[in-house]
């Protein structure tokens, strides 16, 4: 039979956004303990006191706040926002995998081109900016197309190769813009790149936020 407070702790985490108002200390614990108390009852199997989930609760918040962001170092971090690009995915095929390796022929990266090919189990996802779409569509030809998106914008994070080792560092990220009700359509991420897909109308907002939250803990560079 499970405890009360491994039931609180299984609901928290089905609950991000708890969770991480838990770890910025803005939660009511007595309201919130009278709003799970029903949910925890069903789980438990028998009638809870308030009281009961109430310290549950603030172990948790305890605990998320130990494992939290409080101690992660951002210094080196930058941020930069790419505009004007597209997104195709394509059903993954020898075929495509071909046509897709062969974009970089025609692509001028030095001059700031914008390409990213990622290579899924069962897609490949063409990443470009709007000025390639048609060299990309007559590359592709033949391959079955998934899906595109326009109007496309790329947060790109860079960051020191120390941050990989941070517990938390990319939730951190993805959490702040889902607390602005900004979607991420796609990540990208290499050894000391994390890089977003957004709608280009999020974009701006969501390069405030990240600004916002890192220059909290240093001050962030901004890449041109």
């Amino acid at each position: 039979m499970p405890t009360v407070s491994m039931v609180v702790r299984k609901m928290l985490e089905e609950e991000p956004f708890i969770e991480d108002a838990l770890e910025k200390g803005l939660i009511n614990y007595t309201k919130l303990a009278h709003y799970l108390q029903e949910r925890v009852e069903g789980e438990v199997g028998r009638k809870v006191e308030a009281p009961a989930i109430l310290m549950a609760l603030k172990r948790a918040g305890r605990s998320a706040r130990e494992a939290g962001t409080a101690n992660l170092d951002f210094s080196g971090c930058e941020i930069a926002v790419r505009g004007g690009v597209c997104e195709f995915n394509y059903r993954k095929t020898q075929g495509a995998i071909k046509a897709a390796d062969s974009l970089f022929e025609v692509v001028d990266l030095a001059g700031g081109d914008i390409l990213n090919v990622s290579y899924g189990n069962y897609e490949i996802s063409v990443i470009v900016g709007e000025k390639l779409a048609r060299q990309v569509g007559k590359k592709m030809e033949g391959e079955k197309l998934l899906s595109e998106a326009k109007k496309l914008s790329l947060l790109c994070v860079r960051f020191p190769k120390n941050i990989v080792g941070q517990v938390g560092f990319f939730s951190l990220i993805t959490r702040a813009l889902a607390w602005h009700g900004i979607n991420i359509q796609e990540t990208i991420s290499t050894l000391t790149e994390f890089i977003l897909v957004l709608n280009t109308k999020d974009a701006a907002r969501a390069y405030d936020v990240l600004m916002e939250l890192f220059s909290r803990k240093r001050s962030v560079g901004a890449l041109e």
